[in-house]
């Protein structure tokens, strides 16, 4: 995890669908754990293949739907060739997340899965809890 030693993720179950939990002390911190989770859970990415940065930013009405944006955004980098690896920076801005990727050619990854394929998100929570933020994903892949 790129953003701070204090977050994480673990991924609950296995088979064809994706249950992923992240938890961290900012809300920015969980979206990272998110983003580099999901991606990991599509690609093994060698640590000597270096990548280029890629901005994203999402505007959004609540932290669910900001981890919704930000992970459709990521699948949509993954259907044109690129694969998230790690999240370099990420900030609110006035109400905007600003999020700084690596990411890398897809024929520099080994694929998991096929990233190109739809992903049903069924179900995406985000929420402060017990002064800490906590996250859940589960998709279809």
């Amino acid at each position: 995890m790129a953003l701070d030693a204090e977050s994480s993720y673990r991924y609950v179950g296995g088979g064809p669908v994706l249950a992923l939990e992240m938890s961290g002390p900012t809300m920015e911190s969980c979206l990272a754990c998110a983003i580099e989770g999901v991606s990991a859970a599509f690609a093994e990415v060698h640590p000597s293949i270096t990548g280029r940065r890629v901005e994203i930013g999402v505007d959004a009405a609540s932290p669910a739907a900001m981890l919704r944006d930000v992970l459709e955004i990521t699948a949509s980098l993954r259907a044109n060739g690129d694969v998230p690896v790690t999240v370099e920076r990420a900030e609110l801005i006035d109400g905007r997340l600003v999020v700084a990727l690596e990411v890398v050619p897809a024929g520099a990854a080994r694929a998991l899965v096929d990233w190109r394929s739809t992903i049903d998100w069924q179900h995406l929570a985000l929420e402060r809890r017990d002064g800490h933020w906590v996250g859940r994903v589960v998709a279809d892949m």
